[in-house]
């Protein structure tokens, strides 16, 4: 795990702050092992994660409402995938960086790293949107989603490796490993791309080649999603991290009992969001309730037949999805209640070595 160890603290990456210098520190702070630049979806438009860094992409120009408009003729897709392949094989990546007003999380993050701030980090961590959510949220000249044209699924792939791989150089200019996680919402368990004139086969070859291109690099890469299962189109990746909404869905992983121990005793590794990040009532579950909750799904996945020194040694955690659409005041009590969670976990797992089932 890159000198990560089970327990450490992962940022879905999004928070509701309005400040990247005070959005950063709350990062640094309760995500010490492995601080995530912060998407601050509250600034603007053009900061949420289906808008971010798309500038770049051959044909897609900005309208007055602030909306990604594609202007590339279907004649002229295969010379833009060809443009963006090359570029990719030369290292040519500026394109795809983020433009001004995109990202001040990001740049408030390198600023704040290149200085003596978070010495004890263990890695640093990126993201962006995935190929399913993007081509869903695009739209071609005619009004239908990306997702329905696999030309311009491809250029979207290419683009988002660029992207990818160009926010992980600048990450690992910190000096530490690189985790980058590829976003997909919309992967939920009712998804078919035969609804939109595509085979299995060909979606998960966009996560071959966006996973597989990314650790050719050195860096560690996996999947987050915030649907329901069941995920097994996951587990068919090359992911070595899974990032789930256990808050919301971690019962459903009992199900997949062993495909998750296929995925752990290979070396993955699953970060399990535990934390609402709405409270009920106003208030946020008990650190040992939720400790208790993931105790249920570490007995459901042993009675199985998952080795519990995987599911324990194979975990990281870290609040469910929506955290950068609740209050800053929330958030912060989010993340306060999950560092209080590990450490409830640590030393009833005896620092992730053991787990006690009985």
């Amino acid at each position: 795990m890159d000198g990560l160890s089970a327990g450490s603290r992962l940022a879905v990456g999004s928070l509701p702050h309005l400040d990247p210098a005070a959005a950063v520190q709350c990062h640094s702070r309760f995500f010490s092992e492995i601080p995530a630049w912060p998407q601050m979806t509250k600034r603007s438009a053009r900061e949420s994660m289906t808008r971010q860094g798309l500038a770049g992409i051959p044909g897609m120009v900005w309208g007055d409402n602030q909306r990604p408009l594609w202007t590339l003729r279907e004649a002229d897709t295969e010379e833009a995938l060809e443009l963006l392949i090359s570029e990719n094989q030369a290292a040519r990546l500026d394109r795809a960086a983020f433009l001004s007003g995109e990202a001040e999380g990001f740049n408030a993050f390198l600023k704040t790293f290149k200085s003596p701030a978070l010495p004890g980090a263990k890695a640093v961590k990126g993201q962006t949107v995935g190929p399913v959510t993007l081509g869903l949220s695009l739209l071609d000249e005619s009004g239908k989603p990306f997702l329905r044209s696999k030309p311009h699924m491809e250029i979207l792939v290419e683009y988002l490796f660029m992207h990818a791989l160009w926010q992980s150089r600048q990450l690992s200019a910190l000096g530490r490993p690189v985790v980058f996680l590829i976003d997909e919402p919309s992967m939920n368990g009712g998804f078919d791309p035969r609804a939109y004139g595509l085979s299995w086969a060909l979606v998960e070859s966009w996560y071959d080649s966006l996973l597989g291109r990314l650790q050719e690099e050195g860096i560690l890469a996996g999947i987050h999603t915030c649907a329901a299962g069941p995920w097994s189109w996951v587990f068919k990746t090359p992911a070595e991290i899974f990032h789930l909404d256990a808050w919301r869905y971690g019962d459903q992983i009992t199900a997949q009992a062993g495909e998750f121990a296929r995925f752990t005793a290979k070396g993955g590794v699953v970060a399990w969001g535990m934390v609402p990040t709405e409270p009920s009532k106003g208030s946020f579950p008990e650190p040992a309730q939720l400790l208790t909750r993931w105790m249920d799904f570490a007995r459901g996945l042993a009675r199985k037949g998952a080795a519990i020194e995987e599911v324990a040694g194979r975990s990281f955690f870290s609040t469910s999805c929506g955290l950068g659409f609740s209050q800053p005041a929330m958030a912060e009590q989010a993340v306060r209640c999950l560092d209080m969670l590990v450490t409830l976990w640590q030393v009833e797992t005896e620092d992730g070595s053991r787990l006690n089932l009985s």
